[in-house]
């Protein structure tokens, strides 16, 4: 299960990324929402049209802008942790890619400072404009599994901690403008997650297993339950200008809208699987057209054959992309999604499986990744009939393929022959008494074992 995060509202710059909500005065609003299973990040309008995939990231989880108006995901994919900028001018890259670990949310400072939560390191990592990062607070200081954080009008940075507090439920840390922190809230909580702030000041905080969403006073007071309707593993939460309160309904695939008092005002809108985390903005960038870009490459693989085979590649670019997997140069049917799987038989040992990642202003092609199948021995030529004459000797021979090493046990009339342990088997010379003689061979490897046919020797 991915932990959530919600993030800034981008409604006046100055105050968009820190502080309570301000009311819209420009542009069109927008929310931006993140699908951490359906490996999208979608744009609805604040009458809950779906404006379509602004990008497909893998494992997305945080998203903000910043003052200029460029967009930030967090990809939260074991062995790709990166934070991706999607710039003004169409063109994308990635920000950050080290200090990583189970990335969530994120959320700009007054400065320009871009902070994120690890989750997995159980860390909070602040990153310069030009992607420097340090750590900002770790375990040391509270952190346990923090998913989401929010800034007050103060600077004050306010995290969740899915299992922090006393019975590992969750918390709510609190850090002042110096970085010095302290427990803002440990009861109300059954995992929580989002966190938001309204513009008097009060703390919400949704309950992934509780399906609540709790209210705090902004000095710490526990004003109880504010919404406990509609929601199944609620994650990420921001406000609007009028005071709605929108969560990302992580079991129904939803955005749910409430009003400033918690009423139910319904499903604002569906979204792709696994919605996370929301920000809000009026200026949001429209990328350029950027053909595809390759930022994950399928790595080879070992597997024992019928094991299920599995290349996933990682990419940017505008939506949509299209993916299809090629096997040895040929393309492979019904193979165009980001992971390909494959139930391997003996005869993909040695496939070259590539893909091609394509979209409206290009394509991009990964490297080749080789897929090794291990095989128990499977004997390719049997050994063969032979017919000598008395006092002639006789070569037996098999050929083999599958995991080696290989071990050889050749049998005459199905008994063992000493150190006849070789793909071959010369007999000493031939007897009257070696007629009819039936020769075979057991061959074994660490995966299994294969019993050739039977060769007979002729005698003369």
């Amino acid at each position: 299960m991915a932990v959530v995060s919600l993030l800034s509202m981008l409604n006046k710059p100055a105050l968009a990324i820190e502080g309570p909500t301000p009311t819209p005065t420009q542009g069109s609003p927008t929310i931006y929402e993140s699908n951490f299973k359906g490996n999208t990040v979608q744009a609805f309008s604040l009458l809950g049209t779906n404006l379509g995939v602004f990008c497909a990231p893998a494992s997305p989880t945080g998203v903000a802008i910043d003052l200029e108006g460029n967009v930030y995901v967090a990809s939260d994919k074991p062995g790709g942790y990166s934070i991706l900028k999607f710039s003004t001018d169409g063109s994308n890259s990635i920000f950050a890619d080290t200090d990583l670990k189970g990335p969530h949310a994120l959320i700009f400072d007054r400065s320009g400072n871009l902070y994120v939560t690890n989750a997995v390191s159980d860390t909070i990592v602040k990153f310069t404009a030009d992607g420097v990062g340090t750590v900002f607070a770790d375990a040391t200081a509270g952190l346990n599994n923090p998913v989401d954080m929010a800034f007050d009008a103060a600077g004050n940075l306010f995290v969740t901690n899915a299992y922090g507090g006393p019975v590992q439920t969750g918390s709510v840390l609190k850090f002042d403008p110096n970085g010095t922190g302290s427990v803002f809230a440990e009861s109300g909580f059954r995992t929580a997650y989002g966190i938001a702030i309204d513009s008097t000041g009060n703390i919400y905080v949704s309950n992934f297993d509780g399906n609540t969403v709790e209210k705090f006073s902004s000095g710490g007071t526990d004003l109880g339950v504010f919404i406990s309707s509609a929601l199944q593993g609620p994650h990420g939460m921001i406000f609007d200008g009028a005071g709605n309160l929108y969560v990302a309904n992580n079991g129904t695939c939803t955005i749910e809208e409430f009003s400033s008092t918690g009423a139910y005002l319904g499903v604002f809108a569906s979204t792709d699987p696994g919605p996370h985390f929301l920000t809000l903005s009026t200026a949001a960038p429209t990328p350029s057209p950027a053909p595809p870009s390759i930022t994950g490459q399928p790595s080879s693989l070992t597997v024992t054959v019928g094991q299920t085979a599995t290349f996933t590649v990682r990419a940017i670019g505008s939506a949509p992309l299209s993916y299809q997997w090629r096997k040895n140069g040929v393309n492979i049917n019904r193979a165009t999604k980001a992971t390909y799987k494959i139930a391997t038989t003996s005869s993909d040992d040695g496939a070259v499986v590539s893909v091609v990642v394509q979209n409206a202003f290009g394509n991009a092609i990964s490297d080749d990744a080789i897929l090794t199948v291990k095989t128990p021995p499977i004997i390719t030529m049997q050994p063969a009939d032979v017919a000598v004459t008395v006092g002639e000797t006789a070569t037996f021979s098999v050929t083999v393929k599958g995991q080696t090493p290989f071990r050889y046990q050749w049998k005459k009339d199905r008994v063992d022959i000493d150190r006849a342990t070789k793909p071959s088997y010369t007999t000493p010379p031939a007897t009257l008494g070696d007629n009819g003689s039936r020769f075979s061979v057991v061959v074994t490897n660490s995966l299994g074992s294969a019993t050739s046919d039977e060769a007979t020797l002729t005698v003369q």
